[in-house]
């Protein structure tokens, strides 16, 4: 049975003060229940921004890992964002799918793939 979709109305970010190692951080709530985070991090020589996202495990497939993500992504603006994702978590990739990331490449492991979300 499919996990019932909830009303991602009352998915809502808020952001947290300054963590060093990243260069934005936010909480992401479902109502008034503290559901996961997002947060970027810059990479590469370039400094690529990079997404990273965790949702608890009661609250995935519901919808709201999505609509936090299309927030953040509407935030960071227009700019080119990249995601590291495990080969094996196909939500996620179609979470990430919903928001506008492609796919990009294999790492050299075989064991992730890498996303990217182009500016528009």
């Amino acid at each position: 049975m499919a996990p019932m979709k909830m009303s991602t109305k009352q998915v809502r970010l808020k952001e947290s003060a300054s963590i060093k190692k990243y260069e934005q951080y936010w909480h992401v709530f479902y109502a008034k229940t503290r559901v996961g985070k997002i947060y970027t991090e810059k990479r590469g020589e370039g400094e690529e921004l990079w997404l990273n996202m965790f949702i608890n495990q009661a609250f995935q497939g519901k919808g709201i890992g999505s609509a936090a993500l299309n927030q953040v992504c509407v935030r960071i603006g227009k700019q080119p964002l990249f995601a590291e994702i495990k080969k094996s978590n196909v939500a996620s990739q179609r979470v990430f799918k919903k928001v506008g990331f492609k796919f990009a490449k294999e790492t050299p492991s075989g064991q992730d793939i890498l996303m990217r979300k182009a500016d528009k």
